[in-house]
């Protein structure tokens, strides 16, 4: 009887992490779909290790207008994808700097 108890509840757990977001109500879009969407990539400078890209990464999603960033360590960068009407590069930019990791608009190729 244990089994049958134990089995549904590990199977819920393991679930969870992907079920979540629809669970919760979370989207990636973080708000009105009709807004406009630009990409920027910064050179962010100081990062050492994945705790970087990870502070890194949070300061940016927290700047409003933020719908997504992504941080790499090699090459050290951030592809943010934001609403230019909420929000700026250079307040992009300030929000790196902020956490610690100056960070500058990487020219378009």
């Amino acid at each position: 009887i244990v089994l049958w108890i134990i089995t549904p509840l590990v199977l819920t757990l393991l679930a969870f992490p992907y079920l979540a977001p629809h669970l919760l109500g979370g989207t990636s879009t973080k708000g009105a779909t009709n807004m406009q969407t630009e990409q920027a990539v910064l050179k962010v400078e100081g990062m050492t290790c994945g705790s970087c890209t990870i502070h890194v990464r949070e300061s940016l999603t927290h700047v409003d207008g933020v719908q997504d960033a992504t941080v790499t360590l090699d090459p050290p960068e951030a592809m943010v994808s934001y609403d230019p009407a909420k929000t700026s590069v250079q307040s992009l930019e300030q929000a790196t700097a902020k956490a610690g990791y100056p960070s500058s608009l990487e020219p378009k190729h």
